[in-house]
């Protein structure tokens, strides 16, 4: 890829506001990434996002309580490209495997190419409390290379999850990601939010999904 080329990709991304630059002192450093910490699997995306009411082998990275109604191994693949630029297309792997007493999970998502990338690696475990409640928590790694002249940054942060399923065809999920409010190290080049999430599906008998989902991002300074 020539010089120019990568300018302009870099010009699009910072205009469309899917990286952001921002110049404290003399120095520039990044204060958001594109890589979407709560990612859940293809069917969130397909649902604007809504994932943390979903089940399944993808849900460990959206909400680890999800993973609870596996019974047997699962595995997925996953591809997204919004602007059909090749340098911003999303690329996510999953694994689901029942164990006696819950279900573990694994994702690896990566966005960018040799000059800017983004990964992040989710270990995640969830069960079932119960008939009404499952419950499940994740340990995620970030992880941000970037150009010449800026640190490579890394993060290591939890997040929990609670699925609730008071009646019949209605289920309601919580999740907070970074609940001890982790930055990326080095220091003071990258934050990493807070992130606060609830919502609800209910399925009638004819497999008609409505969703409710509610998001809070919270950038701790």
């Amino acid at each position: 890829m020539k010089l120019r080329e990568l300018k302009d990709i870099y010009r699009f991304l910072f205009e469309n506001n899917i990286w952001s630059y921002r110049a404290v002192g003399s120095a520039e450093h990044l204060s958001s990434t594109a890589v979407d910490p709560v990612f859940a699997g293809a069917r969130s995306l397909g649902m604007s996002g809504a994932g943390v009411m979903l089940t399944g082998h993808a849900t460990g990275a959206g909400n680890p309580a999800g993973l609870a109604v596996l019974s047997d191994l699962t595995l997925g693949l996953q591809y997204a490209n919004y602007f059909m630029v090749p340098e911003l297309g999303q690329g996510a792997f999953s694994v689901g495997l029942p164990a006696i007493t819950g279900a573990f999970g694994l994702d690896y998502t990566s966005l960018g190419n040799a000059y800017y990338r983004e990964n992040q690696v989710c270990l995640s475990f969830g069960k079932t409390l119960g008939d009404k409640l499952r419950a499940g928590i994740s340990l995620h790694y970030l992880m941000v290379r970037q150009p010449a002249g800026f640190e490579n940054l890394s993060a290591i942060s939890p997040s929990l999850g609670l699925q609730v399923m008071p009646v019949e065809g209605l289920t309601i999920g919580f999740r907070v990601f970074n609940p001890t409010a982790q930055n990326y190290q080095p220091e003071g080049y990258l934050r990493l939010p807070v992130i606060i999430q609830a919502g609800l599906v209910t399925s009638s008998v004819r497999k008609c999904w409505s969703v409710l989902r509610l998001k809070k991002k919270i950038m701790k300074r």
